[in-house]
């Protein structure tokens, strides 16, 4: 490693699945709450998460840790039932008509729970569509953090009245810095016996395995596949 480089011991009693994503989902979660939260308040707000991989439903864990209710919107029905599980309200982004996982459906839920309104926006799927959901639901103040779109080409249409009128902030993460990494090992430590997250690695295959590994994670089937070096391959 070069020098430098933040190394955060991790207790023996985290298990190897759920403390393997924490230098990278669970950080960056910390760090695009920590965007967030220099504006708005987390604690007794709402926030929309959008995207239900890894960083999503870490930031969504966090979220509601912290005293947010969260939605999270995303269009497979097995991570909204596995966010359902974390306490959020899931809402299927192509829902329509009467379906109870609108949207609004969704809002209007959340304005039964005494939050009138998203303050926080989480964009952790990469989609044009998700990104401009993420800036629409925005209440006056508001905050979207950008965290998915990590690759080119996602041209996002805004109405820039709408954000001067509303005041609102968009702002984005990539990565963390060394106290998020920190403080995303104290989450998983502190959290996991109650979270299901060691669930969310699908398979664990053998170093040698590489190749099939990575051809599983390319399917999207699991919201990680895992890769152990000291593991036997069993024939």
């Amino acid at each position: 490693m070069r020098a430098g480089t933040t190394v955060v011991r991790v207790s023996e009693r985290l298990p190897a699945p759920v403390a393997a994503p924490a230098s990278c989902a669970t950080a960056t979660a910390v760090a695009a709450l920590d965007a967030a939260s220099t504006r708005v308040r987390l604690s007794g707000s709402g926030v929309l998460v959008t995207g239900a991989g890894m960083i999503g439903l870490s930031a969504t864990a966090l979220a509601i840790e912290a005293g947010a209710t969260v939605l999270v919107s995303e269009p497979d029905p097995a991570r909204r039932a596995f966010a359902a599980r974390l306490g959020a309200i899931p809402v299927d982004p192509g829902a329509r008509g009467s379906a109870p996982e609108r949207l609004e459906a969704a809002l209007e839920a959340l304005g039964g729970r005494g939050i009138p309104e998203v303050l926080t926006s989480i964009e952790a799927s990469g989609a044009p569509a998700a990104v401009q959901t993420a800036v629409r639901v925005l209440g006056i103040g508001g905050v979207a953090v950008l965290v998915g779109s990590v690759t080119p080409g996602s041209e996002v249409h805004v109405d820039a009245e709408a954000l001067v009128r509303r005041l609102i902030t968009i702002t984005a993460v990539h990565d963390y810095s060394a106290d998020h990494l920190v403080r995303a090992v104290a989450f998983l430590e502190r959290a996991w016996h109650g979270l299901p997250f060691d669930e969310l690695v699908g398979t664990t295959h053998a170093l040698a395995e590489l190749d099939a590994a990575l051809a599983e994670a390319a399917t999207g089937e699991h919201v990680r596949v895992g890769v152990a070096p000291g593991r036997r391959i069993h024939r």
